[in-house]
């Protein structure tokens, strides 16, 4: 992979707040997608461009080197639809980080009943067998 750093960096759901200022920290140009509250929060801290709408609602004039969605696929009513809007600008050598809850992980064995990735509201349960979710992220290749 021939990408260059630091460059224009996407993050949507903004969950992972040390994550975001590390990458600020490395001299990333960071624009956010955060449909809630902290999104004032999160642009004055962080000092960086910020979409308080559904990344689904935003329109970006750029391309971007890396997108992170850390758990955010879970709360998209039309993953498909989302991962080709995200496919669209990612820069052609980009880099895009996706993470899923997955109730098979190191993480929900240690938690057990405390793991929170399984709610009846805002979590749409997207659940994958073995092989399923390729299709979808075909779509960032």
């Amino acid at each position: 992979m021939s990408w260059k750093a630091p460059g224009s960096f996407l993050d949507i759901g903004s969950a992972n707040l040390n994550l975001l200022k590390n990458i600020v920290n490395l001299g990333w140009q960071l624009t956010l997608v955060e449909p809630g509250p902290q999104a004032e929060q999160l642009s004055k801290s962080l000092q960086c461009v910020v979409h308080n709408r559904p990344f689904e609602e935003c329109s970006f004039s750029v391309q971007f080197q890396a997108i992170s969605m850390i758990d955010v696929l879970e709360h998209v009513h039309s993953p498909v639809v989302f991962l080709k809007k995200v496919s669209k600008i990612l820069s052609p050598n980009g880099v895009a980080l996706l993470r899923l809850p997955n109730s098979r992980s190191i993480r929900c064995g240690l938690e057990r009943e405390k793991w929170n990735m399984v709610r009846p509201l805002g979590h749409f349960c997207i659940i994958f067998r073995t092989g399923r979710f390729e299709r979808p992220v075909r779509l960032l290749s």
